[in-house]
């Protein structure tokens, strides 16, 4: 997927996470996010790696896993639109998750301090951010509930 034809700021600005930012916001974002391609099969990042990168999928596919000792569990799938490394936001963390591109995968990618820069900048985004994470670690949970409920089943 090629956003040539397009400016970064208008890339950035589609993307409904983005959407409602302010201009400066947009401008901020646009200069401070590449678009990265990731073959299929490749890692974005493992559980307990710092949490360095923030990426919103424009095409493909990120499988989000969970592992454990004895299990492995595929927690979402995030398509165009959606995006990955929520715990970025948070200075200082790590990586929750393991997170595979299914297929080529094209992502607007940036660095954790940046998006918490837009983030806190932001009172739209900040919201949005908000409802987005709530929403991502409410699947996290109930996926990581009903692997528990399978181990202990077995």
């Amino acid at each position: 997927m090629s956003t040539s034809t397009l400016t970064m700021r208008d890339v950035v600005a589609r993307q409904s996470l983005f959407s409602g930012a302010s201009p400066q916001t947009l401008d901020y974002l646009a200069e401070h996010v590449v678009e990265v391609r990731y073959a299929p099969g490749s890692c974005l990042w493992l559980p307990n790696s710092p949490a360095l990168l923030f990426v919103v999928v424009l095409d493909g596919e990120l499988e989000v896993i969970r592992t454990g000792q004895d299990f492995s569990v595929d927690l979402y799938v995030a398509g165009p639109g959606q995006a990955a490394g929520f715990d970025a936001l948070q200075a200082g963390a790590r990586n929750g998750c393991t997170v595979i591109a299914r297929r080529e995968t094209f992502v607007l990618a940036t660095k954790a301090e940046v998006i918490r820069h837009a983030v806190a900048s932001d009172v739209w985004l900040r919201e949005r951010v908000a409802e987005v994470s709530r929403r991502h670690h409410n699947r996290l949970h109930q996926a990581a509930q009903a692997s528990a409920e399978r181990v202990r089943s077995r």
